[in-house]
């Protein structure tokens, strides 16, 4: 795989900090929590990216994108429901 990191800026989970988890209020009682429960390693808000045919063509030429990835599963329809299938 290349090792050119040109295509994308996604950095590693580690660096991201910590989010609460809630904040929670003082209850009826008033007793206060002061320790909120945090979650981490937590995703991102998805972005969106755009990229030349050429750029895609390019990783895909040095490995940089699979699309025969392991966990890709096989043809689920069989050959008759395929060929009867319209095409959108």
């Amino acid at each position: 795989m290349s090792d050119d990191f040109d295509f994308s800026d996604l950095t590693e989970l580690d660096d991201e900090p910590e989010i609460p988890l809630s904040q929670t209020s003082p209850s009826k009682r008033g007793k206060k929590n002061d320790n909120p429960q945090l979650i981490t390693g937590a995703l991102r808000i998805p972005r969106t990216a755009n990229y030349s045919a050429e750029s895609l063509y390019s990783q895909m030429v040095s490995g940089d994108i699979n699309l025969d990835a392991d966990y890709q599963r096989d043809v689920v329809w069989p050959d008759t429901k395929q060929i009867g299938a319209p095409i959108i």
